[in-house]
């Protein structure tokens, strides 16, 4: 019952989040690792290697299934938290501070979809 509530709370939510978002740069860090080896001055030998394993192993072919489900559900609950967000403060700040606010977390919905365009593409 707790673990539920936990799940349906604005915190909860952001938890959730955290941890998709943690997943999907996990992803894009081995990714580019695994691209970076077509520099390794081989002939492509190494990326060959890590192209055979990544499609070979079948925790990787899970992993895949799970960063799928993490996309779905970091997409979902991002919407539901920004119209949340919006319905609970349907006016704005007569003045708005940026005082601790950089250009990216202000761009985070545009970056997500601009950093997904850009990996689905390939």
């Amino acid at each position: 019952m707790h673990l539920k509530m936990l799940f349906r709370s604005s915190l909860g939510r952001k938890l959730i989040m955290s941890m998709t978002g943690l997943f999907l740069c996990l992803f894009l860090i081995v990714h580019l690792g695994g691209n970076l080896t077509l520099f390794a001055g081989d002939e492509g030998y190494s990326f060959n290697v890590y192209a055979h394993f990544m499609t070979h192993f079948p925790p990787v072919t899970a992993a895949g299934y799970v960063l799928y489900v993490s996309i779905i559900i970091h997409s979902i609950y991002a919407v539901v938290q920004t119209v949340k967000n919006r319905k609970a403060r349907p006016v704005k700040y007569a003045v708005a501070s940026k005082a601790n606010t950089t250009w990216a977390s202000l761009n985070m919905g545009l970056l997500g979809s601009i950093i997904f365009c850009s990996s689905s593409s390939t």
